[in-house]
Protein backbone atom coordinates (compact mmCIF):
# COMPACT_ATOMS: atom_id res chain seq x y z
CA UNK A 1 0.00 0.00 0.00
CA UNK A 2 1.75 3.34 -1.32
CA UNK A 3 -0.64 5.62 -0.55
CA UNK A 4 -0.33 7.56 3.08
CA UNK A 5 -3.98 7.80 4.18
CA UNK A 6 -6.94 5.02 3.48
CA UNK A 7 -10.24 4.52 4.49
CA UNK A 8 -10.91 1.38 5.67
CA UNK A 9 -14.43 -0.63 6.75
CA UNK A 10 -14.72 -1.92 10.03
CA UNK A 11 -17.99 -4.11 11.09
CA UNK A 12 -17.91 -5.63 14.62
CA UNK A 13 -17.95 -2.31 17.03
CA UNK A 14 -20.96 -1.44 19.01
CA UNK A 15 -19.23 0.61 21.92
CA UNK A 16 -16.51 3.18 22.74
CA UNK A 17 -14.39 -0.08 24.36
CA UNK A 18 -14.78 -1.48 20.92
CA UNK A 19 -13.33 1.93 19.09
CA UNK A 20 -10.37 1.57 21.84
CA UNK A 21 -9.80 -1.97 20.65
CA UNK A 22 -9.51 -1.37 17.11
CA UNK A 23 -7.95 1.69 17.78
CA UNK A 24 -5.02 0.50 19.26
CA UNK A 25 -4.77 -2.90 17.41
CA UNK A 26 -4.34 -0.56 14.07
CA UNK A 27 -2.03 1.63 15.86
CA UNK A 28 0.40 -1.31 16.67
CA UNK A 29 0.52 -2.10 13.15
CA UNK A 30 4.23 -0.68 11.65
CA UNK A 31 3.94 2.52 10.00
CA UNK A 32 0.85 3.47 11.17
CA UNK A 33 1.47 7.47 11.76
CA UNK A 34 -2.07 8.34 13.55
CA UNK A 35 -5.44 6.37 13.13
CA UNK A 36 -8.90 7.92 13.59
CA UNK A 37 -11.93 5.47 14.40
CA UNK A 38 -15.68 6.22 13.80
CA UNK A 39 -18.44 4.34 15.55
CA UNK A 40 -20.81 6.04 13.48
CA UNK A 41 -19.32 5.48 9.55
CA UNK A 42 -17.87 1.47 10.81
CA UNK A 43 -14.35 2.89 9.57
CA UNK A 44 -11.01 4.01 10.08
CA UNK A 45 -9.02 6.64 8.49
CA UNK A 46 -5.19 5.65 8.42
CA UNK A 47 -2.65 7.82 8.45
CA UNK A 48 0.95 6.37 7.42
CA UNK A 49 4.51 7.29 7.83
CA UNK A 50 5.25 8.79 3.97
CA UNK A 51 6.94 6.68 1.43
CA UNK A 52 6.69 3.02 3.48
CA UNK A 53 4.74 -0.18 2.11
CA UNK A 54 1.98 -0.80 4.37
CA UNK A 55 -0.29 -4.55 3.17
CA UNK A 56 -3.57 -3.97 4.55
CA UNK A 57 -4.21 -7.82 4.50
CA UNK A 58 -2.00 -7.34 7.69
CA UNK A 59 -4.45 -4.81 9.68
CA UNK A 60 -7.63 -7.12 8.40
CA UNK A 61 -5.89 -10.55 10.12
CA UNK A 62 -4.72 -7.97 13.14
CA UNK A 63 -8.78 -7.17 13.16
CA UNK A 64 -10.75 -10.52 12.14
CA UNK A 65 -7.94 -12.18 15.23
CA UNK A 66 -9.81 -9.30 17.94
CA UNK A 67 -13.07 -10.22 16.35
CA UNK A 68 -13.70 -7.55 14.05
CA UNK A 69 -13.94 -7.80 10.33
CA UNK A 70 -12.79 -5.20 7.53
CA UNK A 71 -15.85 -7.16 5.00
CA UNK A 72 -19.46 -8.28 5.04
CA UNK A 73 -19.22 -11.65 7.28
CA UNK A 74 -20.06 -14.63 4.39
CA UNK A 75 -22.60 -16.99 5.47
CA UNK A 76 -20.54 -19.97 7.89
CA UNK A 77 -22.32 -22.98 8.59
CA UNK A 78 -22.12 -23.32 12.41
CA UNK A 79 -21.18 -26.76 13.34
CA UNK A 80 -19.70 -26.71 16.27
CA UNK A 81 -22.50 -27.27 18.51
CA UNK A 82 -24.06 -30.25 16.38
CA UNK A 83 -20.21 -31.71 16.89
CA UNK A 84 -20.23 -31.37 20.43
CA UNK A 85 -23.81 -32.94 20.80
CA UNK A 86 -23.00 -35.75 18.55
CA UNK A 87 -20.70 -37.07 20.46
CA UNK A 88 -19.76 -39.03 23.01
CA UNK A 89 -15.93 -38.65 22.97
CA UNK A 90 -14.57 -38.64 26.94
CA UNK A 91 -11.96 -36.32 26.09
CA UNK A 92 -14.39 -33.44 25.72
CA UNK A 93 -15.00 -30.83 29.06
CA UNK A 94 -16.73 -28.47 29.91
CA UNK A 95 -14.95 -25.35 31.24
CA UNK A 96 -16.86 -22.07 32.78
CA UNK A 97 -14.72 -19.26 33.72
CA UNK A 98 -15.79 -15.59 34.59
CA UNK A 99 -14.92 -13.10 31.56
CA UNK A 100 -13.59 -9.14 32.74
CA UNK A 101 -13.96 -6.40 30.73
CA UNK A 102 -17.22 -6.99 28.33
CA UNK A 103 -19.47 -4.12 27.77
CA UNK A 104 -21.40 -4.69 25.00
CA UNK A 105 -22.65 -7.62 22.76
CA UNK A 106 -20.13 -6.97 20.24
CA UNK A 107 -17.43 -7.79 23.29
CA UNK A 108 -18.93 -10.90 23.67
CA UNK A 109 -19.28 -11.79 20.22
CA UNK A 110 -15.68 -11.01 19.56
CA UNK A 111 -14.75 -13.46 22.18
CA UNK A 112 -16.95 -16.35 20.26
CA UNK A 113 -15.19 -15.89 17.52
CA UNK A 114 -11.89 -15.88 18.70
CA UNK A 115 -12.37 -19.01 21.00
CA UNK A 116 -14.62 -20.47 18.45
CA UNK A 117 -11.17 -20.46 15.81
CA UNK A 118 -9.62 -22.95 17.89
CA UNK A 119 -10.13 -26.53 16.71
CA UNK A 120 -10.16 -28.22 19.92
CA UNK A 121 -13.26 -25.91 20.84
CA UNK A 122 -16.72 -27.49 19.88
CA UNK A 123 -18.77 -25.03 21.61
CA UNK A 124 -18.89 -21.67 22.66
CA UNK A 125 -21.14 -19.29 24.62
CA UNK A 126 -20.35 -16.34 26.04
CA UNK A 127 -22.67 -14.57 28.72
CA UNK A 128 -22.94 -10.79 28.52
CA UNK A 129 -24.83 -10.11 31.36
CA UNK A 130 -23.34 -12.44 33.70
CA UNK A 131 -19.93 -12.33 32.53
CA UNK A 132 -18.86 -15.51 32.07
CA UNK A 133 -17.99 -17.85 28.81
CA UNK A 134 -19.34 -21.94 28.56
CA UNK A 135 -17.78 -24.22 26.14
CA UNK A 136 -17.07 -27.82 25.74
CA UNK A 137 -13.75 -28.78 23.80
CA UNK A 138 -11.31 -31.25 23.25
CA UNK A 139 -8.95 -31.77 26.58
CA UNK A 140 -6.02 -33.85 24.40
CA UNK A 141 -5.90 -30.53 22.07
CA UNK A 142 -5.81 -27.47 24.33
CA UNK A 143 -5.91 -27.08 27.87
CA UNK A 144 -7.51 -24.38 30.05
CA UNK A 145 -4.53 -21.83 30.24
CA UNK A 146 -4.66 -21.59 26.38
CA UNK A 147 -8.11 -21.09 26.23
CA UNK A 148 -7.69 -18.36 28.89
CA UNK A 149 -4.88 -16.55 26.99
CA UNK A 150 -6.93 -16.46 23.99
CA UNK A 151 -9.29 -14.17 25.91
CA UNK A 152 -6.56 -12.10 27.10
CA UNK A 153 -5.32 -11.23 23.95
CA UNK A 154 -8.81 -10.13 22.65
CA UNK A 155 -8.31 -7.22 25.25
CA UNK A 156 -10.02 -8.96 27.80
CA UNK A 157 -9.38 -10.54 31.39
CA UNK A 158 -10.16 -14.46 31.77
CA UNK A 159 -10.46 -15.12 35.94
CA UNK A 160 -8.39 -18.15 35.99
CA UNK A 161 -9.07 -18.55 40.26
CA UNK A 162 -12.67 -18.51 39.75
CA UNK A 163 -13.00 -21.96 41.66
CA UNK A 164 -11.03 -20.78 44.45
CA UNK A 165 -12.77 -17.56 44.64
CA UNK A 166 -16.28 -18.75 44.18
CA UNK A 167 -15.21 -21.25 47.32
CA UNK A 168 -13.90 -18.87 49.33
CA UNK A 169 -16.92 -16.25 48.91
CA UNK A 170 -19.49 -19.52 50.12
CA UNK A 171 -16.87 -20.59 53.09
CA UNK A 172 -16.95 -16.72 54.35
CA UNK A 173 -20.66 -16.57 54.02
CA UNK A 174 -21.41 -19.35 56.22
CA UNK A 175 -18.91 -18.03 58.71
CA UNK A 176 -20.75 -15.15 58.60
CA UNK A 177 -24.32 -17.12 59.04
CA UNK A 178 -22.94 -19.52 62.12
CA UNK A 179 -21.90 -16.38 63.48
CA UNK A 180 -25.13 -14.31 63.36
CA UNK A 181 -26.51 -17.64 64.42
CA UNK A 182 -24.76 -18.26 67.42
CA UNK A 183 -25.30 -14.20 68.83
CA UNK A 184 -29.04 -15.05 68.15
CA UNK A 185 -29.35 -18.43 70.84
CA UNK A 186 -28.79 -16.31 74.10
CA UNK A 187 -31.33 -13.39 72.90
CA UNK A 188 -33.73 -16.18 72.02
CA UNK A 189 -33.08 -18.55 75.31
CA UNK A 190 -33.30 -14.83 77.25
CA UNK A 191 -36.55 -14.24 76.00
CA UNK A 192 -38.26 -17.61 76.23
CA UNK A 193 -37.17 -17.54 80.20
CA UNK A 194 -38.65 -14.23 80.55
CA UNK A 195 -41.96 -15.12 79.12
CA UNK A 196 -42.49 -18.72 81.10
CA UNK A 197 -41.32 -17.65 84.64
CA UNK A 198 -44.26 -17.32 87.17
CA UNK A 199 -44.86 -13.37 88.03
CA UNK A 200 -45.25 -13.07 91.93
CA UNK A 201 -48.25 -11.65 92.92
CA UNK A 202 -47.15 -8.45 94.04
CA UNK A 203 -45.80 -7.39 90.60
CA UNK A 204 -48.96 -7.95 88.92
CA UNK A 205 -51.04 -4.64 88.67
CA UNK A 206 -54.47 -5.34 89.06
CA UNK A 207 -57.34 -3.27 87.88
CA UNK A 208 -60.57 -2.84 90.23
CA UNK A 209 -63.39 -0.84 88.44
CA UNK A 210 -64.53 2.39 90.93
CA UNK A 211 -67.76 2.37 92.34
CA UNK A 212 -68.25 6.27 94.16
CA UNK A 213 -71.68 7.54 94.68
CA UNK A 214 -73.31 10.43 93.80
CA UNK A 215 -73.64 13.00 96.30
CA UNK A 216 -76.90 13.31 97.32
Amino acid sequence: MSSDKIMLPVLGMKCQKCVARVTELIRSTPHVANVTVSLENRCAEIDFQPGTEVSLDTIAATLEGAGFTTAPDSAEPSSMEAAAQSGDDQSLETLRFPIKGMSCASCAAAIEKRLGKLAAVKSISVNLAGNFAQLRYDSRQVDEEAIYAEVDAAGFTAVRDHRQTADGRGTEELKLVLIAAAGAIPIMMLMFFQCSAPQPYGSMRLWRPSFNSPPV
